[in-house]
């Protein structure tokens, strides 16, 4: 395996860096936290063509996913909150991947946005 992949393997993504790194004075915990509702999240969801993460042996939703070479701003805001701390609302996750220079954004929500159809009315 080349040098550079070994790197690339290692290299741990945003959200371990944010559990392992948490009593060190970061960005991320310096920013408040950002908390999104139903309908502002559905804005983002219909603006940049997100979709739905679903189980997968019933197919109900439990998230949006996208993927894109661009920085969208409303979804970082809300992926640099600190993973976990409070189990509230949606948590979002964001990836980086060198090999293709893409973003990958992931949002879990609330059991009751989402059904067997999208979203939930």
């Amino acid at each position: 395996m080349p040098e550079e992949q070994k790197a690339l393997d290692n290299t741990p993504i945003k959200a371990c860096n944010i559990i392992k790194e948490k009593d060190k004075p970061t960005q991320t915990n310096q920013t408040e936290e950002h908390t999104m509702k139903k309908a502002e999240l559905k804005a983002i969801a219909d603006r940049y063509e997100m979709g739905i993460i679903r189980q997968e042996i019933t197919g109900l939703g439990v998230g949006l996913y996208l993927v894109t070479d661009e920085d969208i701003p409303e979804l970082d805001t809300l992926a640099n909150n600190p993973p976990f701390e409070k189990f509230e609302g949606v948590i979002a996750t964001k990836e980086y991947s060198p090999c293709d220079n893409t973003h990958t954004y992931r949002v879990y929500c609330p059991a009751n946005w989402f059904d067997l159809w999208g979203w939930a009315e």
